[in-house]
């Protein structure tokens, strides 16, 4: 299928605050060696690591990392992978321990994109062989909650995404990729603000200098419709699942139906580690 991709044409570095010290964070990308055009490669002093299911651990936190030598680096991962579905298929990155945290990934998309050029390939479509899920254990806002991925051939990355939140309410959108213009638009939606009771501690320690993510973050707080602040929190949680679904694209384009209820990190990760050993190319 003919696809739009995005070449790195020249080395890039984006800084700004790390989201667990008072440091600041870096991470720097080059465009990748010969024969690894396709692949998304972490670079530190000691190892070379290919980012993909096997390398992926979510902490305590819920962040997203890269595994070196049963170390964990490069967290909050999953805002910088939706990059692979503007179509930027290959680079080598290193960084500090934390990437540079926004809350979202318009920061990236916008220092990153610039250095690009898009260039137009016939890739081959890959799919799930069969549906795959993931539950969680227990239920969570009352739900049964999961991420499944299930088979699709057109090319496109569809995602329903149902977020229940008490004291806000019940939402389920639908998103369809690729859409540059949709994913730009979630990639500007910062993380959420839940539960409420958080706002004002984080205000606080804002105010004295010992957090400075306050304004990173969509709090309920901020907004008089709930009706907005849901469909923030729902934009946001797109972006995530789309974090985790950029391991499953390598040198092809990913057509998925993409299910998730009341999910998370967790069970994203999860269930594209059962799809990484059940892709197909579609007929």
């Amino acid at each position: 299928m003919q696809t739009k991709i995005l070449q790195l044409v020249r080395p890039v570095e984006v800084e700004g605050p790390s989201l667990f010290a008072p440091s600041r964070a870096l991470v720097k990308i080059s465009p990748p060696e010969q024969g690894q055009e396709f692949e998304w490669i972490y670079v530190s002093p000691s190892e070379i690591t290919r980012i993909n299911t096997d390398n992926i651990h979510i902490n305590g936190m819920q962040n997203m990392s890269v595994i070196q030598s049963g170390r964990t680096t490069a967290h909050v991962l999953e805002h910088f992978l939706p990059l692979k579905f503007f179509g930027l298929f290959g680079l080598r990155m290193s960084s500090t321990h934390c990437l540079p945290y926004f809350g979202n990934a318009l920061p990236f998309v916008d220092q990153v994109l610039r250095a690009t050029k898009e260039v137009v390939l016939d890739l081959p479509v890959i799919t799930v062989s069969q549906k795959c899920s993931w539950f969680y254990p227990k239920k969570r806002a009352g739900r049964t909650a999961f991420t499944a991925l299930s088979p699709r051939s057109d090319g496109k990355v569809v995602m329903s995404v149902t977020i229940d939140y008490q004291g806000l309410g019940l939402l389920t959108k639908t998103y369809a990729f690729p859409d540059d213009e949709l994913l730009y638009e979630i990639s500007s939606v910062r993380t959420q603000g839940w539960p409420r009771s958080r706002f004002l501690v984080s205000r606080v320690l804002s105010a004295v200098g010992l957090w400075r993510h306050h304004n990173s973050v969509e709090w309920p707080q901020n907004y008089v419709s709930t009706e907005t602040v849901l469909n923030r929190f729902c934009d946001h949680r797109a972006l995530d699942l789309l974090g985790a679904l950029g391991l499953l694209v390598n040198g092809h384009r990913l057509s998925v139906d993409v299910v998730s209820v009341c999910s998370g990190h967790f069970a994203d990760i999860e269930v594209c580690r059962l799809a990484q050993n059940n892709l197909v190319i579609t007929a």
